[in-house]
């Protein structure tokens, strides 16, 4: 027996107006403007209208209108209309239209229209139209990346890199000063110096900033961890500028 809840205007939707095959674990509905709570279930198969609220577990696969909102876990394939809100986990594959927003994982695939904004982990692959935003993780394809932008790629980079390494380490207070000086750096040489000549500058000074502040992380492997990221960000984007 499989618990969740389908509403419409905050009452429980009638019975009549949906199917629900527990065996296959497959939710079909005609209906707008839904609110299904499939949260413990893992699995499940959505087709539905637009307007839709979902709270879903991992491995889903949704079939749906516009202008729906996803609160799911791993692994789920989408297919949806324009205009809809994802906050997935890892390893998602999006077919959309256009103006929709993503909060992913890494490991991702979006095949979307125009005007869209991401944020996502690494290891994501884009198919998109114009006017798209990106925040990505270290490994980005399909993602023309401008000379003004490649600056902020590299910052944002390394902040997520220290990130992910903080469960191990206590560098809290580096991830600020990391930050910090990076910003500094692109300040004073932004404008004296040409972009491939900045990014060899801010990986020297962050190598510095995090040699002085080593003794309060203890971490001696957290020197190389930053520096292969970084180059693995530079290997990407430097043929672009």
């Amino acid at each position: 027996m499989f618990y969740f809840s389908v509403t419409k205007n905050g009452k429980p939707l009638d019975p009549i107006k949906y199917t629900w095959d527990e065996k296959t674990k497959t939710f079909s509905s005609v209906e707008n403007e839904l609110v299904l709570n499939f949260s413990k279930i893992n699995g499940v198969t959505f087709k539905t209208g637009s307007d839709c609220t979902f709270d879903t577990g991992s491995n889903c696969t949704f079939d749906t209108g516009y202008s729906c909102t996803f609160n799911t876990s791993y692994g789920c394939i989408f297919k949806t209309g324009s205009c809809c809100t994802f906050n997935t986990g890892y390893s998602c594959t999006f077919k959309t239209g256009s103006k929709c927003e993503f909060d992913t994982g890494l490991c991702c695939t979006f095949n979307t229209g125009y005007g869209c904004t991401f944020n996502t982990g690494s290891k994501c692959e884009f198919d998109t139209g114009y006017s798209c935003t990106f925040k990505t993780g270290y490994v980005v394809h399909s993602i023309q990346v401008q000379n003004v932008n490649l600056i902020q790629v590299i910052v944002v980079h390394s902040k997520q890199v220290i990130a992910v390494h903080s469960k191990q380490v206590q560098i809290v207070h580096l991830i600020r000063v990391i930050v910090v000086h990076s910003k500094q750096v692109i300040a004073v040489h932004s404008k004296q110096v040409h972009v491939v000549r900045l990014i060899q500058v801010m990986v020297v000074r962050l190598i510095q900033v995090i040699v002085v502040h080593l003794k309060q992380v203890q971490n001696v492997n957290l020197i190389q961890v930053i520096v292969v990221h970084l180059i693995q960000v530079m290997v990407v984007h430097l043929i672009q500028v």
